[in-house]
């Protein structure tokens, strides 16, 4: 299983390089020779599907090499569970590279909400989502850009003034990571609201076998999302993002 795990970890640094690489030629050359960031935004197809579906026109910014994406990550979502979330979203790879760093600098212990708050904080994420899709479709633009840290993260510090909320909530999702595992993608991420839907439509599950489990615990502590792993027999959670480390 280490194997695995190498291999998610390889994905997620080549998910990062990849946008990385998208960001820099966006900006050293310009839209006349560089594809704009918001094409690769998956999410994107989120915000502008009623738009499309009613009047059957792109919000601006709004291509459709989103709903290109988005369609093969929904399918891979059904059929594999969250692999999206786990092995190529650059956010979530930020996050977990933080608390790594966190714990080698002594922050040692998790810091977990309590876990009634825990388990309804959850949903905001679900709150949040159908928000943007809404207020997207009644202004008739991306309300989410100016506060999307993915979308702050792409622009390397332009458009500031346009994104000083997106850039504060990504310099708080760095800061909070060194501290907490996957805050973001736990409680508010939109995108991962959106995958969390279609996960529960996956026939994807991870089961524990009782006849050699011991109860360490150290499943339930390797989990990103924090789920309490060594007290199912199946992870059936929408919040589930397919990483396997619980299987190492």
């Amino acid at each position: 299983m280490k194997y695995k795990i190498k291999l998610r970890t390889l994905s997620q640094i080549t998910a990062v390089g990849i946008v990385l690489f998208l960001t820099l030629s966006h900006l050293k050359f310009g839209i006349e020779k560089a594809a704009p960031i918001d094409a690769y935004c998956p999410f994107g197809a989120i915000e502008g599907f009623l738009t499309y579906l009613f009047t059957g026109e792109y919000l601006k910014r709004i291509y459709a090499s989103s709903f290109i994406l988005m369609g093969i990550l929904l399918v891979s979502t059904l059929i594999f569970g969250r692999v999206f979330c786990s092995h190529f979203c650059p956010l979530g790879a930020i996050q977990e590279w933080m608390r790594s760093l966190g714990r080698k600098i002594g922050i040692k212990k998790d810091v977990e909400l309590p876990a009634k708050v825990d388990a309804v904080l959850r949903y905001a994420k679900y709150v949040i989502l159908a928000a943007i899709i809404y207020f997207s479709f009644q202004v008739g633009d991306l309300v989410f850009r100016a506060y999307d840290p993915f979308n702050a993260l792409m622009h390397f510090g332009e458009e500031f003034d346009e994104k000083v909320f997106g850039y504060s909530i990504l310099g708080i999702l760095v800061l909070a990571s060194l501290f907490s595992k996957n805050w973001w993608c736990r409680y508010f991420c939109p995108l991962g609201a959106t995958f969390a839907i279609f996960k529960k439509l996956s026939p994807f599950k991870i089961s524990r076998n009782a006849s050699t489990c011991i109860s360490c615990g150290t499943c339930t502590r390797s989990c990103p999302a924090g789920l309490p792993v060594e007290k199912q027999d199946e992870t059936k959670s929408a919040d589930c993002i397919s990483c396997l480390d619980c299987c190492e």
